[in-house]
């Protein structure tokens, strides 16, 4: 974003759906209380299901988390889709990435989480470290920006889309989308600060740069040797409407 702090809340925003937040307080001590379905099976008995068992996320789609990368492919899935996006815009629009051409991170840096409902989840979450680009490109042409990485995105079965609905003043020099399935998404975020002052004045103070192109990976994912514990936890939720997350 044009300062860092825009480039945070950007951030938080796109990656809000697919990755949970959590802190804790050394004053105060919260208890959840886990949500319950109760339903008839097939066979006439009595089913309840207490979500705090659930080995996914409520945010989640069982299924979708099994389709996807796990926690052994998933960073090597960030490297070919950031690179085939950073190719991509730079053959177009030019300029130099940063950080470096890996566009990943170390595999002791997927970061376990919460099933949403106070129990342990067997997922991990990976997030890519903002690869950026230094360019300016005029504001008609942002939608093409856009464009280019819903085509790569597309074309690795990221076909939901989800625009960043920014409020003046970010929206008058940044324009975002997500590209996303499952518990996987690419972020690609434009942004000119020098079509507002006060935006122009941040980037020069706090940088790392005027105008350019930022992109940004992350996904949910079970290790490949917990596939099947996972299908055998979450097969008594399938079919099921996952309450409202709870932590």
């Amino acid at each position: 974003m044009h300062s860092q702090t825009a480039r945070t809340a950007t951030r938080l925003l796109l990656a809000a759906p697919l990755a949970l937040l959590f802190s804790l307080s050394g004053c105060l001590a919260m208890v959840f209380s886990a949500p319950t379905t109760t339903y008839v099976d097939e066979g006439g008995e009595t089913v309840r299901l207490d979500w705090r068992e659930f080995p996914g996320n409520g945010g989640l789609d069982p299924q979708a988390v099994l389709d996807g990368p796990t926690v052994e492919t998933g960073e090597a899935r960030s490297r070919l889709l950031l690179t085939e996006a950073r190719d991509a815009l730079s053959e177009r629009f030019g300029g130099d990435w940063t950080p470096d051409e890996d566009g990943g991170q170390a595999g002791d840096e997927w970061q376990a989480t919460s099933n949403g409902y106070g129990g342990d989840s067997l997922l991990y979450i990976f997030n890519s470290p903002i690869s950026e680009l230094e360019v300016r490109v005029p504001r008609e042409d942002w939608p093409e920006v856009i464009a280019i990485v819903e085509g790569i995105a597309e074309a690795h079965g990221l076909t939901e889309r989800l625009d960043a609905d920014l409020e003046p003043p970010l929206s008058a020099t940044t324009q975002a989308a997500t590209f996303l399935l499952g518990g996987e998404f690419l972020d690609v975020t434009v942004r000119d600060s020098s079509l507002d002052p006060e935006a122009l004045a941040e980037a020069e103070e706090f940088g790392p740069f005027v105008a350019g192109i930022s992109l940004f990976y992350g996904v949910s994912a079970i290790h490949e040797a917990d596939r099947a514990e996972f299908e055998r936890r979450v097969q008594p939720f399938l079919g099921q409407n996952a309450p409202d997350i709870t932590d």
